[in-house]
């Protein structure tokens, strides 16, 4: 077993020998017939960005959300003491602990990224200190939300912070059961531990706008998102690798709206990832295919056509649909009230073949937000948006419980926001009158929320109907 004698620590202290820019050591004395090291080196999972950016802004966030730029290493033995603990400087890649014997058993607990986020480390004395100190409550390590933003993904000096222990699940950063997969028995030579890590934050996007087919034509037409953002997101959280995620006892709450009521903070560019301000609906091609139909089919649908003035209305619009929108086109009173047809009619139509799918949030949505495991305040992305001339707000609450406490939808676990998981927000509007609070979700029955838990990885997959 490892030795300790702290008559020798002086001593010791000179013998120390790094590699890799090693700096910060803490640890324990050692005796001249250790020989074998210890090299720590720690691994993050790639960043999935599927479904979401184009193939170059991809590649360039990938790389940010899995960059390591420096991490601390821990050490303990098999009880949880305390050994010693280095951090290396920027760039290098692992941290080496040389002088221990053959069959000491040890334990690693790792923490990346943490100087970028402004966040200092624990300092763990050698005769006091624990494992539960960097892994239980008594962690006392918040990590700001603001330390967790960027708007240069192409800066690979910069990173997500990570933490995370030796023997966790790679994919879901959870220990398993059997106490004994979390320590390492020291072989003859180097010996090669790496540790997963996971992110701190997880990601929220924003997924795919749509309309259910009882929406009209002149419904989508009034109907404009005029922005995005997080409400009620955590300003804090502590952090402990392994182990459960949780939150000081009064966090402050950010948002990117104010409003009657708001709970948030307002703080716009603190949660506003790739935040867009207008334009966030894709539906141009949508209404053209949609007026498309309707003049095609005047006649089925009943609409007057008296010496051919609604068709050159209709063509007008067609060729000018941005007026339509923006409700500048000459006549757009006239046209709106031929066009309450509900979808589900235009779709019947023989020979019309229109995919609702286009309707598509731009790209570059996305935000990082801290775990939140609150079951009365979840963390929320709210559209801003108006319809038929009133401002509204769409808060949709994150993979959170109703006003009962039981999941919203088939899939959804509840469990809110955890560390290191994608949430993809897909959204259908079957109803556009929404609500003057931004931090108020609708929890009725026109709000449908399902959701897989999966790491991020593979994203959850949230569908919410309005």
């Amino acid at each position: 077993m490892k030795k300790i004698n702290f008559l020798w620590m002086g001593a010791a202290a000179l013998a120390i020998l790094t590699t890799g820019c090693v700096k910060d050591v803490v640890k324990g004395p050692k005796g001249s017939d250790e020989s074998n090291s210890v090299v720590v080196s720690i691994k993050s999972e790639p960043a999935g960005t599927r479904g979401i950016l184009g193939p170059s802004t991809t590649d360039q966030i990938a790389k940010y959300e899995s960059n390591i730029v420096e991490f601390t290493a821990y050490l303990f033995n098999d009880t949880g003491a305390f050994l010693e603990q280095k951090s290396t400087s920027a760039g290098s890649k692992q941290i080496v602990f040389p002088g221990y014997e053959t069959d000491d058993k040890i334990q690693v607990v790792a923490i990346a990224n943490s100087e970028v986020a402004h966040v200092s480390v624990p300092t763990l004395t050698v005769g006091s200190s624990t494992i539960a100190d960097v892994t239980k409550d008594n962690l006392v390590l918040t990590v700001p939300l603001s330390s967790q933003t960027t708007d240069d993904f192409t800066d690979l000096e910069n990173g997500l912070m990570m933490s995370g222990r030796y023997g966790a699940d790679p994919a879901t950063g959870n220990m398993p059961a059997d106490p004994n997969a979390a320590i390492y028995t020291v072989k003859d030579g180097t010996n090669k531990v790496e540790v997963p890590v996971e992110r701190v934050v997880a990601r929220v996007e924003l997924g795919e706008i749509t309309f259910a087919s009882t929406v009209t034509i002149a419904d989508i037409i009034r109907f404009q998102v005029t922005g995005a953002g997080i409400q009620r997101a955590i300003g804090s959280a502590y952090i402990y690798p392994g182990e459960i995620d949780t939150y000081p006892s009064s966090p402050t709450y950010y948002g990117s709206f104010s409003g009657g009521g708001s709970t948030s903070t307002i703080a716009a560019g603190l949660v506003a990832m790739g935040q867009s301000d207008t334009g966030l609906l894709n539906i141009s091609g949508l209404v053209t295919s949609l007026l498309e139909a309707v003049k095609d089919n005047l006649s089925a649908l009943g609409i007057p056509d008296v010496l051919g003035a609604t068709t050159t209305l209709l063509n007008l619009a067609i060729s000018a649909v941005e007026t339509v929108l923006n409700g500048s086109l000459l006549g757009i009173d006239t046209l709106l009230g031929y066009l309450d047809i509900p979808l589900s009619t235009i779709l019947a139509l023989p020979g019309v073949s229109i995919n609702l799918g286009e309707v598509l949030a731009t790209p570059n949505n996305f935000w990082y937000v801290l775990p939140n495991n609150n079951p009365m305040i979840p963390t929320l992305l709210t559209l801003e948006g108006t319809y038929d001339g009133e401002d509204y707000f769409y808060p949709v609450a994150i993979n959170a419980v109703d006003n009962d406490g039981e999941p919203e939808g088939d899939t959804t676990d509840g469990t809110n926001i955890k560390r290191n998981m994608r949430y993809i927000i897909n959204i259908e509007f079957e109803d556009f009158y929404g609500t003057d609070n931004p931090d108020d979700p609708a929890m009725g029955t026109n709000l449908i929320v399902t959701v897989k838990p999966v790491p991020w990885e593979g994203p959850i997959n949230q569908v919410t109907t309005w």
